[in-house]
């Protein structure tokens, strides 16, 4: 996964000092000045791959969730948590019923149906 334009955008405005058009982007001058505590941080990151058989994954916190093969109809979350298990070896979805419901709020809330059938992703 790499970086584009559109997510260096925020950051770039704000280094020329003008005004960033409607993004979902955080400008990141912050912590390359340095200022840590100055840096404003996104509630979650969200993504959604069409390779291999669709894959969707929400980033929150110390959180984790994956979800492989949605095209397949697969509706069982995996959820790491990663302060304690950063090579996601032991699925602990079972235990945190709460937080995989609210994965699955984010996965409604964020997927936005394309019109290519090359990264269509089916909804919750």
């Amino acid at each position: 996964m790499g970086i584009g334009m559109a997510d260096m955008m925020p950051t770039m405005c704000e280094i020329a000092g003008a005004e960033c058009p409607p993004t979902d982007g955080i400008s990141m001058l912050p912590e390359l000045l340095g200022k840590k505590d100055e840096q404003q941080k996104h509630d979650f990151l969200y993504w959604e791959y069409p390779e291999q058989g669709g894959q969707k994954a929400v980033r929150m916190g110390k959180w984790k969730a994956f979800l492989p093969d949605v095209r397949k109809g697969n509706r069982k979350v995996e959820l790491y948590d990663l302060s304690v298990d950063p090579r996601e070896q032991n699925d602990v979805a079972a235990l945190h019923p709460d937080v995989i419901d609210r994965i699955h709020e984010i996965f409604r809330a964020e997927h936005v149906d394309s019109d290519n059938e090359l990264f269509y992703m089916p909804a919750e």
